[in-house]
């Protein structure tokens, strides 16, 4: 739906950042030093009877082992018991190549009916391995959490670099300080490239980073569109306003069903 009938926007940037070439020999040795002091610290391993106050924290504590070893974790079971409310007694943390997805197994039985074909057979760059590493937790009568059973071989290659290992996806996120930290830069009309290049800065270099520019930039714009109901109808009432005191004002909003902006905005006077 297109209503005719702009928005007045200004743009006031407060800072001016430098976004240079991120890929420099600096960031890379500081990187490099980094891998090999985690590699010469000591890393404490999940073990039976390990207690934790929350089940947050024991998620934590085996996120953190598997960053520094180099893989992934996910959550694969929870047990809910009746006599508890059915409140959460127990939970299976596991690395993130347990079992087999449905496309492995989807190609395994087509490899199988095929045998002998020529058909190229599908490349997987995220497979899962079956891999048999995890742990189990359960709450305690003191309401403690703890680690009843361990698993710490796996069937795969550990990525130790922490330039790769910080995108595994249960060690790539934006943190609560660095969202409000881009929220109020984005407000200020910094660049999403600007931003990151702060953000970097800010913590110390790329390698300390544990999202990419294209979350930045999910994020950004899905702040952006739950602001964007209340800016469009702030812009609509505003422009019906000046319509009617001035016939020769002209405007032109695209919003859709929830009047949110679809492309953009266009004011004039005939």
């Amino acid at each position: 739906m297109r209503e005719y009938g702009s928005t007045i926007g200004s743009s006031v940037s407060l800072c001016n950042i430098d976004v240079e070439n991120e890929v420099d020999e600096e960031l890379e040795q500081i990187a490099t030093a980094e891998q090999i002091c985690m590699n010469t610290q000591p890393v404490e391993e999940p073990r039976v009877g390990l207690e934790f106050n929350s089940i947050e924290d024991a998620k934590k504590f085996y996120n953190d082992y598997a960053f520094k070893l180099g893989f992934s974790i996910r959550k694969t079971y929870h047990y809910k018991a009746k006599k508890h409310d059915d409140a959460i007694t127990s939970v299976t943390y596991c690395c993130s190549k347990a079992g087999l997805s449905k496309s492995q197994t989807h190609e395994k039985s087509h490899c199988q009916n095929s045998e002998g074909s020529n058909t190229p057979k599908k490349q997987f760059s995220n497979r899962r391995s079956g891999c048999k590493a995890h742990i189990v937790l359960r709450i305690d009568d003191r309401e403690k959490w703890v680690i009843t059973v361990v698993a710490n071989e796996h069937n795969h290659e550990l990525i130790v670099s922490p330039s790769k290992s910080r995108f595994f996806r249960s060690h790539r996120a934006i943190t609560k300080e660095q969202k409000e930290l881009i929220h109020m830069l984005n407000e200020q009309n910094i660049s999403t490239s600007q931003i990151m290049a702060f953000m970097q800065a800010r913590e110390g270099g790329r390698h300390n980073i544990h999202f990419t520019r294209k979350d930045l930039s999910n994020k950004v714009a899905e702040k952006n569109r739950n602001l964007i109901g209340i800016d469009v109808a702030s812009a609509l009432n505003y422009f019906r306003e000046l319509q009617s005191k001035d016939p020769l004002f002209f405007y032109a909003i695209d919003v859709d069903d929830q009047q949110r902006a679809r492309n953009t905005v266009d004011s004039y006077y005939i």
